[in-house]
């Protein structure tokens, strides 16, 4: 049996992918929960979604579940990543104690990251992404913005907010944001929440998303499979990247005029972040332990 530990999206999505191929249960959302031992009693393995090994109360949860004789996977995913190799304690407890996990895993772009703190880990995606159909741009280009208003520093409002005023005559759709910030923009449209992404996607041209740091967005992947063009913060192929008010302007200045949808781009993650691929793979691991 394997028992996944981790955030309730990302784990509740991967048990869903791969719940036809494994025995797998969802242990815990909580990374130091007190009850995992007794709750993992029945798994062989447990693969950690978020490295547990950036803080002291995640490593006491790791020793303790090695002690009960379990196989410890450590999915590396993004801000696990940044914490290790940037906060000196996070450091410390990850170079120190990475042994105590039989594998590392890590979304592709971290891997030269933790090699930087000697994790070595192999590069995998999580294949909780969706892949949709390629489908015509819309004919009323809008640009799609990913901002959580829990978030806005760290997403880059204030380049967000400069590239909006510079654009008074395109559509924004920003999501998901729920503060009335936007009220008086009447390009803007802000969306606090959407389950049918599929639609929104559709309906855009162009996708935006410039964190500080970034695992895998996966919402750059999905962009991307529909043939959507996107201005990303970090290199990715087929992507604009841009992190400042002038390079976004440049690259949105570029992107409106196009009428074809990126097809190099929805080709390249049909390829490259195939799930039917990625499921193996992991599946393959997992019968190693």
């Amino acid at each position: 049996m394997i028992g996944i530990i981790g955030g309730e999206f990302f784990s509740n999505a991967l048990i869903k992918e791969l719940g036809n191929s494994v025995d797998i249960k969802l242990v815990s959302t909580d990374l130091v929960d007190p009850q995992l031992v007794d709750k993992a009693s029945d798994c062989d393995i447990i693969h950690y979604i978020f490295s547990p090994l950036v803080t002291l109360g995640g490593l006491r949860t790791v020793q303790t579940l090695k002690k009960a004789g379990k196989k410890i996977i450590v999915h590396w995913i993004g801000t696990d990543s940044y914490n290790a190799t940037t906060n000196i304690k996070s450091k410390f407890i990850a170079k120190r104690y990475k042994g105590l996990a039989d594998i590392h895993l890590a979304n592709p772009r971290l891997v030269d990251e933790l090699d930087s703190i000697g994790i070595k880990p192999i590069p995998l995606p999580l294949p909780v992404f969706r892949i949709f159909e390629p489908k015509p741009l819309p004919h009323e280009t809008r640009v799609l913005v990913y901002l959580p208003d829990s978030r806005k520093d760290f997403f880059r409002k204030q380049v967000i907010d400069k590239v909006i005023e510079s654009f008074p005559k395109l559509n924004f759709v920003i999501l998901p944001y729920s503060a009335s910030d936007y009220l008086n923009k009447s390009n803007v449209t802000s969306i606090p929440w959407a389950d049918d992404m599929e639609s929104i996607f559709s309906d855009t041209s162009i996708f935006i998303r410039l964190p500080m740091h970034d695992g895998l967005g996966h919402s750059v992947i999905e962009a991307l499979s529909m043939g959507r063009y996107v201005i990303y913060s970090h290199e990715f192929p087929h992507c604009k990247q841009a992190v400042s008010i002038e390079q976004v302007n440049e690259s949105l200045c570029t992107l409106i005029t196009k009428s074809s949808p990126n097809n190099e781009g929805s080709s390249y993650v049909r390829s490259e972040y195939n799930k039917d691929k990625i499921r193996e793979q992991l599946t393959k691991i997992y019968n190693t332990l």
